[in-house]
């Protein structure tokens, strides 16, 4: 970009700023609504930009433009793109900037949100600090990016404590390192006196310098069954809220659940599905939900791209059959995912089936839903 074209960049963005405080900080609603629109407009194609002129303005002294600001932030926050731009600016070069993410966090989450993000920022320092002399952090990062995903999915508690083990095996290599690299130092600076006095014959210099090659060709891996499991258990979130938004554009009111309405294929997959559920209750109950979540997902999976496909069809068509064996299942699948992933499996819930049910939460569904596998 031209001179000219960072310059004019900048006034934009000068302008935008000012009158976004001023109509923020103005007792003429009717200002501060235009302006809030268009910041919202804004942030469709530029949500870094925009979110980072609401932070550094967050701890404004007036009292009207800073509520109006954390108005304009819980908005684009309900937009999953726009909320990983504010998790962005965790590690944002402005201290400000910084400490309003968490402010923001902690007002719209929770104090919780607020561990994690100091935990992610500190995290993020390390890994710059073993980055620049060469300690391996790749699956560090990896798994830190995954909790962000954790993070905005809703489960705050296990953001938590994936980046606290970052954070700890982050500095835990670092010293590692660093005392190794000294340890070896002071070993290459003692050779020459060390095989004058013969306690080593050999030159020690060339397998010292080979160590420390090897030290900084070490790959880590501590993160790897972390990495996997939470990608397992992002991929079952996903496929929960499939299941959620399915009941949400097909079906408004309980379908009657009666088996002679169903198909041959039907009562097929129901039976499958009941296979799936008594696997997915044994491990879970056994203490090794991680093999729950895989089965459960390639469930899931499995059946949004095999037989869902022609279900939905049906659906759409308002066959009954269909209809009820599509509640059935994707409420059984939620309600098996309610001690995995309870989070999730509430908030999809109470998106898809809390209307249809009226139980408050997935946890008090009445025993009649589970008709599956009863």
């Amino acid at each position: 970009m031209s001179f000219i074209g960072i310059f004019g960049k900048k006034y934009e963005e000068e302008r935008l700023e000012a009158s976004m405080l001023d109509s923020f900080a103005s007792d003429q609603g009717s200002d501060a609504d235009r302006v809030r629109r268009k910041l919202l407009k804004r942030a469709e194609t530029k949500p870094q930009e925009t979110v980072v002129l609401l932070l550094r303005n967050l701890e404004s002294r007036n009292g009207r433009a800073k509520r109006s600001i954390l108005d304009t932030l819980t908005e684009l926050a309900k937009d999953r793109n726009a909320l990983s731009a504010i998790l962005e600016q965790m590690v944002h070069p402005s201290r400000n900037v910084r400490k309003a993410v968490q402010t923001f966090l902690g007002d719209l989450v929770g104090p919780h949100a607020v561990v994690y993000a100091s935990l992610f920022e500190q995290t993020m320092l390390v890994v710059a600090m073993s980055q620049r002399k060469d300690i391996p952090m790749e699956d560090i990062v990896s798994l830190a990016e995954i909790s962000k995903e954790t993070f905005m999915d809703g489960e705050v508690m296990a953001s938590i404590k994936d980046i606290g083990f970052c954070l700890d095996q982050a500095k835990h290599r670092y010293r590692s390192s660093e005392q190794l690299k000294d340890y070896l130092s002071d070993l290459l600076k003692m050779a020459p006196d060390l095989s004058r006095m013969g306690v080593y014959s050999g030159t020690l210099e060339e397998p010292l310098r080979k160590a420390m090659r090897a030290t900084r060709a070490r790959s880590f891996d501590e993160a790897r069954d972390i990495i996997e499991e939470r990608t397992q258990e992002a991929k079952l979130r996903q496929g929960l809220r499939t299941l959620a938004q399915e009941i949400k554009d097909n079906i408004s009111s309980r379908p009657e659940l009666d088996d002679g309405l169903l198909s041959e294929q039907d009562r097929e997959e129901i039976s499958t599905l009941r296979g799936v559920a008594g696997a997915v209750d044994n491990l879970a109950r056994g203490g090794d939900p991680s093999k729950a979540v895989i089965i459960l997902h390639e469930y899931i999976d499995g059946y949004l791209h095999g037989y869902g496909v022609a279900l939905r069809k049906r659906a759409v068509e308002r066959d009954a059959g269909a209809l009820a064996t599509m509640y059935m299942i994707n409420l059984r699948c939620i309600l098996l995912a309610s001690t995995l992933l309870p989070v999730t499996a509430e908030g999809a819930y109470l998106y898809g089936f809390k209307d249809i049910e009226k139980a408050a939460s997935v946890h008090v569904v009445p025993a009649p839903a589970l008709t599956i596998g009863r």
